[in-house]
């Protein structure tokens, strides 16, 4: 059975991922000096934790409901290829004919497609998928770890691993075989192992964690404001130039973190509520990883009718891929549950 908080914090990161595409073209395209510019700029950049919290959350789900059972990996393996693996490779595929119909590519090229395919790069969120593969291959090391080895020594560990393969990787690589110029660490799980390994020991101590967090919301929410702010303002200077902030990546993780605590925190407060009495984001849970796949192909498709009929108002486009987006995904959301919940009445 899902837990309701968790389909808040699905459905919450599900939002947020389309919003960061929706305003992608616009950082890229706004006067920086503008008020337009920051109040986009802002959610943009604020948002950025999304596919955090998705590996996070599915380690959770993962080990929540692995307790005391022994792991049959390939019938594992082989349930993530029908469930995460296939329907990726379909979607890459779709984008593809969408792309070439659209003069991004001349002509069906098979060893394109097959590249785009591995290394998820054929649209710029498909990285996801080939990230959260890689954990999931390694699964059987993930389970060992939460037998073995206490949390305390588990999560420092992943976080100094994170951050040295992120600094690192390219440049041990490179020393390794001078001919290979690697461009691709952000597509390498050691890029985002911390937030995977936390996730594997909040799955298997559910209740002891939300337990310890229900007792210092104060904290952890004066933790997250003032890593938002922090996170927005200096991120925001240093986009306008107005000032150089050589450690502001190193702010965005720390905000990363206290904003996945954060919307767990918020999820278990008023999740199940929240999911209770609207219908329509129970339909963006059950179609979350559809959502998240697809959604660009409508945000392209504003921009391209924006183009066609020579639209080149940036307000006016973002308002359309804003109201296009979310208009056509709640509208397919709400009626997808709508029907399924209809057929278990029946």
């Amino acid at each position: 059975m899902r837990k309701k908080e968790l389909s808040f914090v699905n459905v919450l990161l599900c939002i947020l991922v389309m919003l960061i595409h929706i305003c992608s073209s616009s950082v890229n395209e706004l006067d920086k000096g503008s008020i337009f510019y920051m109040g986009i700029f802002m959610p943009w950049r604020l948002s950025a934790f999304v596919v955090q919290g998705f590996i996070l959350l599915s380690s959770v789900k993962f080990f929540m409901g692995f307790k005391n059972k022994k792991l049959d990996y390939f019938k594992f393996i082989f349930s993530r290829i029908k469930k995460i693996l296939i329907p990726y490779i379909i979607s890459v595929t779709v984008y593809y004919i969408y792309f070439i119909y659209n003069n991004y590519y001349e002509t069906f090229n098979i060893y394109e497609l097959v590249k785009a395919i591995l290394l998820g790069n054929m649209v710029s969120h498909f990285y996801f998928v080939i990230i959260i593969f890689q954990f999931y291959l390694l699964m059987p090391l993930w389970i060992k770890m939460t037998e073995k080895i206490d949390v305390f020594i588990a999560v420092p560990f992943s976080i100094l691993i994170m951050i040295f393969c992120h600094k690192w990787l390219p440049s041990l690589i490179s020393i390794a075989m001078p001919s290979v110029d690697f461009i691709y660490n952000d597509r390498v799980f050691t890029s985002y192992i911390a937030y995977w390994v936390c996730g594997c020991y909040i799955g298997a101590n559910y209740d002891k964690f939300f337990e310890r967090i229900m007792k210092n919301k104060a904290v952890i929410t004066l933790i997250f404001v003032v890593m938002l702010l922090g996170d927005g303002i200096f991120s925001y200077f240093n986009s306008t130039g107005a000032l150089k902030v050589n450690f502001v990546e190193d702010i965005h993780t720390m905000y990363i973190f206290s904003a996945i605590l954060f919307v767990l925190m918020f999820g278990k407060l008023f999740g199940e509520k929240i999911m209770d009495s609207f219908t329509l984001l129970r339909g963006v849970d059950s179609l979350s990883f559809y959502i998240y796949l697809y959604h660009c192909i409508i945000v392209y498709e504003s921009t391209h009718y924006m183009w066609r009929h020579f639209i080149t108002d940036l307000s006016f486009s973002f308002i359309s891929k804003f109201v296009g987006t979310y208009g056509i995904v709640f509208a397919i959301s709400y009626v997808y549950i709508k029907f399924k919940e209809r057929r278990k009445v029946l």
